[in-house]
């Protein structure tokens, strides 16, 4: 691929853009930030949430008088998962850390909302009808099996929610 610009200026804000980037890099804030690790042995890619990073991620969660929220939904992440980046489930589970597409920042976003949406959609679509087969993957992770070998065993072909995560 290429890029071009038709004046300097546009060419160095570019530059200054994809700088800041990757200052903003998930994976490397994540491992600097204390909130997540990976490990080959649970899935290449897979994020291992520490003690910080999970209590970043239950920050999401809301307590009121008679009311708990936990998993609200994330605007930013909405807007893209439903935006027409969205990955195709088969193409979520099969990504693996040397993909170079991962290197895009505007693709790695893509992947996270599109992660976060199907998680989601598993832990409340269909009035929860999903639940167990989360749960039994995460359980799976927990106990060190293979991540590929146990979303087959828990989940299945990935595909065949995909019209029911289009709807939700």
């Amino acid at each position: 691929y290429a890029i071009t610009f038709p004046k300097q200026k546009e060419l160095e804000e570019y530059l200054v853009l994809l700088e800041e980037a990757k200052k903003r890099d998930h994976r490397k804030l994540g491992k600097e930030l204390d909130l997540f690790t990976f490990s080959d042995k649970v899935g290449p890619g897979l994020p291992l949430w520490l003690q910080r990073g999970l209590a970043e991620f239950m920050s999401n969660s809301l307590v009121r008088d008679k009311e708990i929220q936990i998993g609200r939904v994330l605007p930013h992440n909405l807007r893209l998962a439903r935006g027409q980046t969205r990955l195709a489930l088969r193409d979520l589970v099969g990504l693996t850390g040397d993909d170079r597409r991962v290197d895009r920042p505007q693709y790695l976003a893509d992947v996270d909302a599109t992660a976060w949406a199907f998680v989601h959609f598993l832990m409340f679509g269909d009035e929860g009808v999903y639940q167990p087969k989360l749960n039994a993957f995460i359980v799976g992770l927990l106990k060190g099996e293979n991540s590929q070998t146990l979303l087959g065993s828990t989940l299945g072909d990935v595909s065949r929610y995909e019209n029911a995560f289009n709807v939700y």
